[in-house]
């Protein structure tokens, strides 16, 4: 029987953790840190970052951030935003990260995943995708564009999976 496992996804917006409400507007939380000090305390097996603007603006992922709370980490970590190139990999690895969440690069070089997990392992390349309810059925949802997608998420799901993602 496989073991159940607690994962907390904490969105990062400009250096803070926030609630997203629609992919529209965002709730403060508090600083990443203390919340990352938090979950460990609470008994967390695996955490995910995720900078949800850093791809939207053309930045780079926060690797000072990273770095940060990496200290105050005791878990599997889970690092996504802003990932386009390999050596950005290496760098969030190098930060403290275990673990690589790709999103919006993969709607311009789905092959950036086969090309990640021959380097990293495909243990380390994991998938984030946004979906939302359309139709009664799952669609991925392009935050960038603000638009729906015609593609599923099962579908590209899939299509992920077989280009190496873990």
């Amino acid at each position: 029987m496989l073991k159940k496992r607690i994962i907390a996804v904490l969105t990062i917006l400009d250096g803070i953790i926030v609630q997203s409400i629609g992919f529209k507007k965002y709730l403060p939380i508090g600083k990443p840190e203390i919340a990352v000090e938090f979950l460990n305390e609470w008994g967390i097996d695996e955490i995910i970052l995720l900078d949800i603007y850093a791809t939207k603006y053309n930045q780079s992922p926060n690797y000072d951030l990273i770095r940060k709370i990496a200290k105050y980490n005791r878990v599997p970590l889970t690092v996504g935003g802003g990932i386009k190139k390999l050596d950005q990999i290496k760098s969030l690895m190098d930060c403290g990260a275990d673990k690589i969440s790709l999103n919006n690069v993969i709607n311009t070089d789905i092959n950036f995943i086969k090309r990640a997990s021959d380097i990293f392992g495909n243990q380390c390349i994991v998938i984030s995708i946004d979906g939302v309810k359309d139709n009664n059925k799952y669609k991925v949802f392009d935050y960038n564009n603000n638009k729906i997608k015609d593609t599923t998420v099962e579908t590209l799901a899939e299509s992920v999976e077989k280009k190496g993602a873990g």
